[in-house]
């Protein structure tokens, strides 16, 4: 088994096919509570590989704040207060960039893995939104007229 392929299943599925709902379902959850849905080493091998470069990441973030000092002194500024503002802003650029929770295999991002670089993927404008948000949020004459017939009652209401 390499380190792409996914795990397959402990029970043969064309035999699996011919076996009762019930006994499917419980060996379909024993396989799901002891290995998962398959999931290739590689995923894992990829997910620890970003979680530690976002702490590098961090910590060269951090390691450039001429008032903390560099990676040499990191035993004594770890703990200071400007070191967890700087952790804050790190983290919303990791996710703002797509490499945060998003990214990956296991979040459906296959190709490019990363979540913030997508090709040809929409992206709406804040003022898009808020645009769109407004004009559903209003409600004009006309719209009230429209509900009314000319006895001034709203059709389909009982009194």
């Amino acid at each position: 088994m390499g380190l792409l392929d996914p795990v397959p299943p402990p029970y043969a599925p064309l035999e699996w096919q011919k076996l009762p709902l019930e006994s499917r379902g419980r060996m379909v959850c024993e396989a799901w509570a002891t290995q998962g849905y398959g999931t290739p080493m590689g995923v894992y091998w990829f997910y620890g590989i970003k979680v530690a470069l976002y702490v590098l990441g961090w910590a060269l973030f951090c390691g450039t704040s001429p008032t903390l000092g560099g990676l040499s002194t990191i035993g004594h500024w770890w703990l200071a207060p400007v070191v967890f503002q700087k952790a804050i802003v790190w983290s919303m650029l990791f996710e703002g960039l797509g490499l945060g929770c998003g990214s990956g295999p296991l979040t459906g991002r296959h190709f490019p893995p990363i979540g913030g670089f997508r090709p040809r993927e929409p992206h709406l404008s804040l003022w898009t939104i808020s645009k769109a948000y407004n004009r559903a949020a209003t409600t004009t004459r006309a719209m009230v007229c429209s509900l009314v017939d000319r006895s001034g009652k709203v059709p389909g209401r009982v009194a």
